[in-house]
């Protein structure tokens, strides 16, 4: 099979010669008997479901080796290698490696979460060059010496910190900083991201065998009795309000949500000509309400300024574009758009709604959802749009769904269309599914295409357009009325 770049070699068990694998549990796994003479092992027939191992590893190879050179240019292409590098380990993994696997990676998230607690991070010199030797640290954030270092061990093996030997003599044995852990420093998504994530996951799976005894094994299915307000006492509450309650645990959120925004593309997925067409059409002469663009939910506005950045020259303007939210929301999101004197979103619309009571501002061309609906369940999801729907006076008017598009792991191949069938392949990439279980405890979740087409159905509404990234699994679904198709 062909590549581009160089080869890759992957040697599917390194534990004869990695000190760091767990190289003495290999010999719990059946190994092939030999049948030479010479002892040499006999080579292992190979049937079609071997076969199709194989080549599910070529192509996974080769999706790597295609795309590492491009990802200085392309963070589409790191996206790729990331999850087809995750994929590829967890295939060659013999069954031991991969079930301790697990529990080393929540070693390594219970060590962060530790230093995080203790403020080590920021303890440490985050000046290049810098270090602080262990016995130094373990006096900055009152722990002992051993312990800390026991503590360390799992970050700076898991490449988040960086040991540095000591000399006799001369020099204590120290750490310092990386790239990775300068994000786990104050004031830094990354760091937001873990505690959110840290709650979210850790805490909440804590939980979940009593949850689901207690409300049955099926989703959740309201705003509230979800997952984490089970856990944190208040089951009546939605994930917003147990937010609420903590102003540093809301502004932890928000900051959070930045990283999963820029993960995924906010423009160029979408074909805006289908709006933009309008625009000048009406600009020409024809009447309209004078609203493009509705940011349903938009938070801060970030998501429209992005949007005016690219194609504010051919005909968005800021003044024909409302961004609605909470009032808490929208008074923070005004006064930070004062504070940084950003004239574009000064100029935009700011309403206050609430999208599970009420219509947007009627008569626009486009209502944009991005990344709402993940985060409540199909009776929620259906009122929302169904709100939405009300709003669709505008006989051009369309419904975005900006939002990942997870594959159907229910959907039967269809012999006839010539698709390959996927063999043992997981139905859903890895990441992709990391993030619907992560949508769980808040009572979220990411959607297929059915799926979608099931909530949007039941608000009334149909799909007229899907538009998939090619990079990741995010992409825009345009809906309108059902009596327009």
């Amino acid at each position: 099979m062909a590549t581009t770049g160089a080869a890759l070699t992957l040697p599917l068990n390194r534990a004869a010669t990695d000190p760091q694998t767990l190289g003495d549990m290999d010999a719990l796994q059946p190994q092939p008997k030999s049948t030479h003479a010479n002892g040499k092992p006999s080579k292992v027939p190979e049937t079609a479901a071997t076969k199709h191992h194989h080549d599910h590893l070529n192509i996974l190879a080769e999706e790597i080796t295609t795309n590492l050179p491009l990802i200085p240019l392309d963070e589409g292409a790191r996206v790729k290698v990331t999850t087809s590098a995750l994929e590829l380990a967890s295939l060659v993994r013999p069954p031991v490696d991969l079930i301790m696997g697990l529990f080393c990676s929540m070693s390594i998230v219970s060590a962060v979460r530790l230093f995080l607690h203790w403020g080590a991070f920021e303890a440490i010199p985050a000046g290049e060059g810098e270090k602080i030797s262990y016995s130094d640290l373990g006096r900055r954030v009152g722990a002992e010496e051993g312990l800390l270092v026991r503590i360390a061990n799992m970050l700076t093996a898991a490449s988040i910190l960086t040991h540095h030997p000591g000399v006799t003599g001369i020099s204590p044995p120290s750490v310092s900083h990386t790239p990775f852990s300068r994000l786990l420093l104050p004031n830094q998504p990354l760091r937001a991201m873990f505690s959110v994530l840290y709650t979210n996951i850790i805490h909440v799976s804590t939980i979940l065998p009593e949850y689901f005894d207690l409300y049955g094994r099926r989703e959740p299915q309201g705003l509230g009795h979800i997952p984490i307000s089970f856990l944190e006492g208040h089951p009546e509450d939605d994930y917003f309000s147990l937010l609420s309650r903590d102003e540093k645990r809301m502004q932890e959120f928000m900051l959070a949500m930045g990283i999963g925004t820029r993960r995924v593309p906010v423009v160029g997925v979408y074909d805006m000509e289908r709006v933009l067409g309008l625009v000048r059409d009406r600009a020409a002469g024809e009447k309209g309400s004078g609203i493009v663009w509705v940011d349903v939910g938009g938070g801060d506005g970030h998501t429209v300024k992005e949007f005016l950045g690219v194609y504010g020259e051919r005909g968005l303007k800021a003044e024909e574009c409302v961004v609605q939210d909470l009032e808490m929301v929208v008074k923070a999101a005004k006064k930070k758009v004062e504070k940084e004197g950003d004239e574009e979103l000064m100029r935009v619309k700011w309403v206050v709604m609430d999208f599970m009571k009420e219509a947007p501002v009627e008569g626009a061309l486009v209502y944009y959802l991005r990344h709402i609906l993940r985060d409540y369940s199909d009776p929620v999801a259906v009122t929302i749009l169904r709100n939405v729907a009300r709003a669709l006076t505008n006989p051009d008017g369309r419904v975005l769904i900006a939002e990942q598009i997870n594959p159907d792991p229910l959907a039967p191949t269809d012999p006839s269309s010539g698709s390959p069938a996927t063999g043992n392949k997981p139905p859903i990439p890895l990441y992709a599914a990391f993030k619907d279980y992560a949508m769980l405890s808040i009572g979220g979740k990411e959607r297929s295409l059915a799926q979608f087409e099931a909530v949007a159905d039941a608000a009334g509404l149909k799909i007229s357009a899907v538009f998939q990234d090619k990079a990741t699994p995010h992409g825009v679904i345009e809906l309108v009325l059902k009596d327009r198709l």
